[in-house]
């Protein structure tokens, strides 16, 4: 393995548990922020941008903490409680946003995006835990 490579790797591995509270912070962040601040974009591309950011925050998140973890040898319950606690987290913002009125509605679709992203991230950390141990 490359000095790089191996560089990157341990860096991640050491900063797993900070890169995935960052990244609830930019969810949060993201999440309740009033529509008026968000670009404004046709219909079908903020779509497919809106999907992908759902997706690509939660699976890192969920990929970060379980590394986190996995690092200090926890068991099965303490992945289930991020898999649960990720969930609910968006749920919960779904739920803000359309409490808000900041112009932000409850999107089951982003719920689902979240969902997937989570399952990703599982799966992710499940296939290149050996590399990051």
């Amino acid at each position: 393995m490359s000095p790089v490579y191996s560089g990157f790797i341990n860096f991640i591995r050491q900063r797993a548990g900070l890169l995935a509270w960052w990244l609830v912070f930019c969810i949060l962040v993201l999440s309740l922020l009033p529509s008026a601040s968000i670009p404004k974009l046709n219909f079908s591309e903020w779509l497919q941008i809106d999907k992908l950011g759902h997706i690509s925050f939660y699976g890192s998140a969920t990929f970060c903490f379980l590394l986190d973890l996995s690092n200090k040898n926890r068991s099965l319950k303490w992945n289930l409680l991020v898999y649960f606690g990720l969930f609910t987290m968006g749920l919960a913002l779904e739920y803000f946003q359309s409490m808000a009125g900041h112009g932000r509605i409850f999107d089951l679709f982003d719920q689902m995006a979240n969902t997937i992203g989570i399952i990703l991230g599982g799966f992710g950390h499940q296939k290149l835990k050996k590399i990051f141990n």
